[in-house]
């Protein structure tokens, strides 16, 4: 989204935080039936308007404490498709070999409370709190330095994509250093990939630098954050599972 200088809610982010992932959306049956729970929670409507290039409404609720993210409430008058459609042009392939948006991270001050508001929202229970494992297992190295990259997380499911909550420790790290630089709020969002040295390689040669690397918490798998906020406006992790 590209706001205009009038007043609004994108406009305000754009002067206020800069470019990034300003809002998550949820198709709802009914706005007039779901904005009164909403607001009854503590989330009251910042702007509501008609969608442009169909028929429909939207509303960005004031969700920002709570979620560190504001959240869209959409209503369409007919279903809207999600399904994937390829492009007519079967040479053109996605750049990292999956058009999937895996996860969509959050960095997070306290992981209780950004669950518990997670999990009212979505109307699950609480999964469980996963802490980074021992470094013999982690290997973390970040900004070119091994480090114990201590943290906690959460994952929370979702029909199309996975969220995840991550509360920093206090060894260096890009989660640490997000948000004391930036607060609390989108931190990345996620790929599974294959051949992950390649697709690295790849993302450095076009201007993407390696930011932080290291292994699961329980040694199946291993991740990259890339420097990716120059064109896409947040970090792009590049995920590749062992048992895949």
């Amino acid at each position: 989204m590209e706001p205009d200088k009038n007043p609004g809610t994108m406009r305000e982010f754009l002067d206020e935080v800069g470019e990034g992932i300003h809002h998550i959306a949820f198709d709802v049956d009914s706005i007039q039936k779901r904005l009164p729970i909403m607001e009854k929670s503590g989330y009251p409507a910042l702007q509501t308007g008609e969608f442009t290039s169909s028929d429909g409404r939207y509303v960005y609720v004031d969700t920002l404490d709570d979620h560190k993210t504001l959240i869209e409430m959409l209503e369409s008058a007919e279903p809207r498709e999600t399904a994937w459609e390829r492009p007519e042009d079967a040479s053109v392939q996605p750049l990292l070999g999956t058009n999937k948006v895996e996860q969509l991270a959050l960095v997070v001050k306290d992981l209780d409370g950004a669950a518990k508001a997670y999990c009212k929202l979505l109307g699950i229970e609480k999964p469980p709190i996963i802490h980074s494992g021992s470094t013999d297992i982690t290997n973390v190295i970040y900004k070119g330095k091994p480090t114990e990259g201590k943290s906690k997380y959460m994952f929370i499911d979702t029909p199309f994509i996975q969220i995840e909550l991550i509360e920093p420790g206090e060894s260096p790290s890009t989660w640490k250093d997000h948000l004391e630089t930036n607060g609390e709020g989108v931190h990345h969002i996620s790929f599974v990939v294959k051949d992950m040295e390649a697709k690295m390689k790849m993302l450095e040669e076009m201007g993407y630098p390696v930011i932080q690397t290291g292994n699961f918490f329980n040694g199946k798998g291993r991740y990259a954050y890339m420097d990716t906020t120059s064109t896409y406006k947040v970090i792009i992790e590049l995920l590749e599972r062992f048992d895949e």
